[in-house]
């Protein structure tokens, strides 16, 4: 990026500059411009781990409203954790409008940062946010449960399809993208070593996934959908699917297992059944069967470092958002009368993906950092050539403070998702649930007539559990 590009716009870009900051320091801490999100949503997720009904978020559309969507996610979700499903359907409806209404062509978002010229004098804050590929598979896959529980298979079947296919557009596109990414990686002038030492943890972390918008627990769940509606080799795609993301979870492995023999992939049953210790999963005629989604804590928020960088003319901030600060989750221990059915075994890795998906965003974050540095130095340049020392001091200060890295995430998807599928005796059943790292627990009494499958869905928000079942025959 050269100086030459600035140089042609900078009386324009100065006087717009001016125009920006006197309107957006009379807007006090609205959004998350002054205001960093995670602190926004804390006081929700909050009220939502003490059973309470969390503050409405403002989801009106407007032109001023740049948290629009994520406030929609966030509203769907909650709605869902605590089983008002009418009103999670129709929030994840408009959060899915949203999302077709954006731009989402690019897995990366390297914009052009010269159409985006509020943002170079403040930070990306003010820009709307438009979402990652993984939230809106989240999204499509949030709805299809929804449906689920409300036993509507038709519908849950059409919304796991759209999630299937927004999984495999960006897989498509995912090799060009890693191409333009290298591009624009050539064209950075600066060397960002600094920055780098902080992503190194979260890098470790991403290295988990393949990528970020690829998800076992989507997958699993268009399998268990598929299957319910006796869609067999659909049901057979999606848990292989699955098994791919997640090629150590013996419970997938079983259910690969058991269709690989229903629909005579020979080749695929020989290669499974090598692991002595591997069941296919097959319940006695009479039996029930336990389907269990753990979905554990929420995701980890973004958090932000900054350093200045020497200028001519003074100091220019900088500000990245990282992730960092990774715990080891625990896992849910069921049991049955006091007597251990078996324990939750890794799905998804929430906290990997979304580290994953600020990996492949971060040449682009450094591109407009690089764009705002030099707006915001001419900027600073022009008001000590113009207005003398006690303007530029203002400006100067007003660069440095202005400066935050946008933290903005979906932060009440699960930190990680894990599974358990087991078979019990038809019957009522005392269960016991117990979360093996806190020791957050609770009983659940369940009625499970023979030859049902029984869906549940075990939701920690830190300090309770949030629990829905669905039966079908």
């Amino acid at each position: 990026m050269s100086e030459t590009v600035w140089e042609s716009e900078k009386p324009n870009m100065i006087k717009l500059s001016f125009l920006i900051i006197l309107g957006l320091l009379s807007t006090g801490c609205a959004s998350s411009l002054w205001s960093p999100y995670p602190q926004q949503i804390q006081p929700q997720l909050q009220q939502l781990d003490q059973g309470q009904t969390p503050q409405l978020l403002y989801t009106q559309s407007s032109a001023g409203n740049a948290d629009l969507l994520l406030n929609l996610l966030e509203k769907a979700r909650f709605a869902q954790i605590r089983g008002e499903t009418a009103l999670s359907m129709l929030t994840f409806e408009r959060a899915l409008a949203e999302f077709d209404d954006n731009d989402i062509g690019a897995i990366f978002r390297l914009s052009d940062i010269g159409s985006q010229g509020v943002a170079l004098v403040t930070n990306d804050n003010v820009m709307p946010y438009r979402g990652a590929i993984f939230e809106r598979v989240f999204a499509h896959h949030f709805q299809a449960l929804n449906y689920l529980f409300w036993k509507d298979l038709e519908g849950a079947g059409v919304e796991v399809r759209r999630g299937n296919l927004a999984q495999q557009q960006a897989n498509t596109r995912y090799a060009k993208e890693l191409e333009k990414l290298e591009a624009k990686r050539q064209q950075v002038p600066v060397d960002f070593e600094r920055a780098n030492h902080y992503f190194k943890a979260m890098d470790r972390e991403a290295a988990q996934v393949r990528t970020s918008f690829q998800n076992a627990y989507s997958y699993y769940v268009s399998a268990l959908i598929y299957e319910l509606r006796d869609e067999l080799d659909d049901a057979y795609i999606d848990y292989r699917n699955a098994l791919k993301l997640a090629p150590d979870n013996s419970v997938i492995q079983a259910d690969v297992l058991r269709l690989a023999k229903q629909l005579g992939d020979q080749e695929t049953a020989k290669t499974l059944q090598q692991d002595a210790s591997l069941s296919d999963n097959v319940s006695d005629a009479g039996g029930s069967e336990l389907i269990i989604f753990y979905e554990n804590g929420f995701a980890p928020p973004k958090q932000e470092v900054s350093f200045p960088i020497p200028y001519r003319y003074g100091l220019v901030a900088i500000s990245f958002p990282i992730y960092q600060g990774y715990s080891i989750p625990g896992s849910l221990i069921v049991s049955r009368d006091q007597h251990r059915l078996g324990r939750t075994q890794m799905l998804t890795k929430v906290a990997s993906m979304v580290a994953k998906a600020l990996q492949e965003q971060r040449v682009g974050l450094i591109i407009r950092q690089l764009g705002r540095a030099v707006a915001k130095a001419e900027l600073q340049r022009f008001s000590y050539d113009q207005g003398g020392n006690a303007v530029g001091l203002l400006v100067n200060l007003y660069n440095l403070f202005s400066e935050h890295a946008d933290l903005r995430s979906w932060l009440s998807l699960p930190n990680n998702v894990q599974l358990l599928r087991i078979h019990v005796p038809a019957g009522i059943h005392q269960l016991q649930f117990q979360d093996s790292a806190s020791g957050l627990r609770q009983n659940l009494s369940i009625d499970a007539p023979a030859r049902s499958r029984n869906i549940l869905r075990v939701i920690n928000t830190g300090s309770r559990f949030y629990l829905q079942m669905a039966q079908f025959y």
